[in-house]
């Protein structure tokens, strides 16, 4: 009867993760759904359409994942990061822009709480000393019965708590931001990132005042009057948790050949485990020769430098035999039953016995000694053997009722 085919649980593994791998290749979500920082989001909160309106409108638009600032000048957009920078990545901001770069920063209220400087008994501030950026967070008050929403809860936002004295506000219908130059640059703040979501480009107001933002950025940058600026939208400082060795992996440029090839690996390994295809003969090898036993012997005899452990060794097992064959009550000693038994004259068994045991136990003798021992050994088991099919022949001839020969 054919048994039917029956998976383990490591097959199970397996091929759920093969299937997931294959699954992933065309359902791939780039980030949470409330990242605002993501310019490959096409959730409300996400960006896309911020991406791609500044496509249409400027030559030179790109995403940078990598390095926080670009090498040559240009207009860097820093749009809801999940941390703020560092010492000194605030020192490499401000060498950028006082060399003729220009930053657009638009914090999140939820920095707040990742920020090493925040804490839960005070007000949420941010304080950028290098960039010059201070805010504070405020929260708007409960809603009373002749409001809209008299219900609404208090809702975060960012307020500048001071400003530099050349600082320029720019007011928008969902927020307000400021401008003010730094060195050969300039540093635009807006106060929420929602200016730039997908939501808020539905209104044909908001969408203008994210572009007059843009348009403000880029007109920072020293000399963009005579050449085209690149616009960048830098994501460094979103994709920070994130592992920096396997975050370019995950990008949508190379997303779709990694989970390819992890898919290739997950079957290599799967492999490994079993092998495809008939079932192959292997051929064992057969007994050994006579040859290859006496240069076992041989070999056995020249690692013991003569001092018998091979006649010892013989010995034993000629008694592991013995009682094989008749019991385990059976003793290798030269007595008229094991004379009987094999055929061989006492005083010849005796003499073979006697000196084996002592070889046995002193372990000192020569080759040509050893092996004659063992060829004597040798013939009491072969005579042994010989002796128990005769006794078997003669018990079988006694209960069929005839008497032995």
């Amino acid at each position: 009867m054919r048994k039917s085919l029956q998976l383990q649980r490591s097959d199970l593994l397996w091929a759920g993760a093969a299937l997931l791998l294959v699954l992933l290749q065309f359902w791939w979500l780039p980030g949470s759904s409330g990242s605002t920082s993501d310019s490959t989001s096409n959730s409300l909160n996400g960006t896309l359409g911020l991406w791609q309106v500044c496509q249409q409108l400027f030559p030179n638009v790109r995403r940078e994942r990598l390095t926080l600032i670009p090498e040559a000048s240009a207009a860097v957009v820093i749009n809801g990061p999940a941390r703020l920078p560092t010492e000194r990545e605030q020192q490499q901001l401000a060498r950028f822009v006082r060399n003729g770069g220009s930053l657009l920063f638009a914090p999140d209220t939820a920095v707040a709480r990742r920020s090493p400087d925040a804490d839960d008994e005070v007000t949420p501030r941010i304080s950028l000393a290098e960039l010059q950026i201070q805010l504070v967070q405020t929260q708007s008050e409960w809603g009373g019965p002749g409001d809209p929403e008299p219900f609404s809860p208090p809702v975060a936002s960012w307020q500048f708590s001071s400003t530099p004295t050349n600082a320029q506000f720019i007011s928008t219908s969902e927020s307000s931001a400021a401008w003010w130059p730094l060195g050969n640059g300039r540093i635009v703040v807006c106060l929420t990132p929602q200016i730039f979501s997908n939501r808020s480009l539905l209104d044909l107001q908001q969408a203008e005042a994210a572009v007059r933002l843009i348009e403000a950025t880029r007109d920072g940058v020293a000399g963009a009057a005579d050449t085209p600026v690149p616009l960048i939208f830098s994501e460094y400082l979103t994709s920070s948790e994130a592992w920096r060795g396997t975050g370019i992996l995950f990008s949508p440029s190379l997303r779709l050949a990694f989970l390819q090839l992890t898919l290739a690996l997950t079957f290599v390994l799967w492999r490994g485990f079993y092998r495809f295809g008939p079932v192959t003969n292997h051929e064992q090898a057969g007994r050994r020769s006579l040859t290859d036993s006496a240069r076992a012997m041989g070999s056995l005899q020249f690692r013991s430098l003569g001092r018998g452990s091979s006649v010892g060794t013989y010995r034993n097992y000629l008694l592991s035999v013995l009682r094989k064959q008749f019991g385990r009550g059976s003793a290798l000693q030269a007595d008229e039953t094991l004379a009987r038994r094999t055929g061989i004259p006492l005083q010849k068994l005796r003499r073979c016995l006697q000196i084996s045991e002592q070889v046995s136990v002193n372990r000192n003798c020569s080759p040509s000694a050893a092996a004659r021992l063992i060829r004597d050994l040798a013939e009491i088991r072969a005579a042994l053997g010989t002796g128990h099919n005769t006794v078997n022949e003669s018990e079988g001839d006694t209960e069929q009722g005839h008497p032995p020969d």
